[in-house]
């Protein structure tokens, strides 16, 4: 999963497994909507509920910017480079 500037909707723990799920966070150094404390909340919330998380900081705001591209891009590459035959 590539979640882009997200956002934390779960204040606590998330429900349900996702053991192994690879998950990458983009987050904006700079976001007003989300701030670094809710990505680190978010991130710890993923990592209980066994997700393998990443994640990409960019030097903005919650605007979307090249570089969040080429990471989601490199990102996707590795981390689906296990399953391609």
């Amino acid at each position: 999963a590539i979640l882009l500037r997200p956002m934390n909707p779960w204040p606590g723990e998330i429900p349900g497994d996702l053991t192994g799920v690879p998950v990458l966070l983009a987050a904006g150094r700079y976001d007003t909507m989300s701030s670094a404390e809710d990505i680190a909340s978010l991130d710890q919330a993923l990592r209980t509920a066994g997700a393998q998380v990443t994640t990409h900081w960019h030097p903005g705001g919650h605007e979307l910017g090249p570089g969040d591209l080429q990471s989601s891009a490199i990102w996707l590459r590795e981390s689906t480079a296990p399953y391609a035959a």
